[in-house]
């Protein structure tokens, strides 16, 4: 306010002190400057009026509007600050919730690969177990396969022999010496392939 009045104030200095000035035109017609004393008083007058109804009325209205006009440019900077401090939280907050899916996207990856290899070595665990009960199996037919081909062949025998013995001796074995030969050759078999 003070401001206004010392604009006021100088800019009456500089017309009074312009009025004072010889006039620049011709002597016979006004010049720019030139000045009575009534003029200058309702110069003065109009002047103080004009300034006084601007300092009252309307300097009032600008500088409010300028300080609205200030306070909201304040509060707009103020909620950008708040809306940027916000959105680097909220990219923190991301980058944190991203990281943390990139370790548990990796963790379920680790966990699936051990998983898989557990299950492979299940599965050839399981296949070796079914492996070696098929060749135990198989090892045992075999083994009952040749004691059955082994027993036939010596019973086939026996009773070859039995029929050349009787031929030889010219009569005929019954079948009760012919079991007999059969069990005795069997016996003497079994204690060779055991050797």
């Amino acid at each position: 306010m003070n401001r206004i009045w010392r604009m006021g104030v100088g800019t009456t200095a500089v017309l009074w002190l312009g009025a004072a000035t010889p006039a620049l035109a011709a002597e016979d017609s006004p010049g720019l400057l030139s000045w009575t004393p009534g003029e200058y008083i309702w110069t003065l007058a109009i002047f103080l009026g004009l300034l006084f109804l601007l300092v009252r009325f309307v300097w009032p209205v600008i500088l409010k509007g300028l300080q609205d006009r200030e306070q909201k440019i304040r509060a707009d900077l103020a909620d950008a600050e708040k809306a940027r401090d916000e959105a680097q939280q909220t990219l923190g907050q991301y980058r944190q919730q991203l990281a943390e899916a990139r370790r548990e996207a990796q963790k379920l990856i680790d966990d699936s690969r051990l998983e898989a290899e557990r299950a492979a070595a299940r599965i050839k665990e399981g296949a070796q177990a079914d492996i070696s009960q098929m060749r135990q199996r198989a090892q045992a037919e075999i083994t009952n396969a040749k004691e059955q081909a082994i027993a036939e062949i010596y019973e086939q025998t026996a009773v070859l022999a039995t029929h050349v013995a009787g031929q030889i001796l010219h009569r005929e074995i019954n079948a009760d010496d012919q079991r007999d030969l059969v069990e005795r050759s069997l016996s003497k078999f079994a204690e060779a392939s055991q050797v």
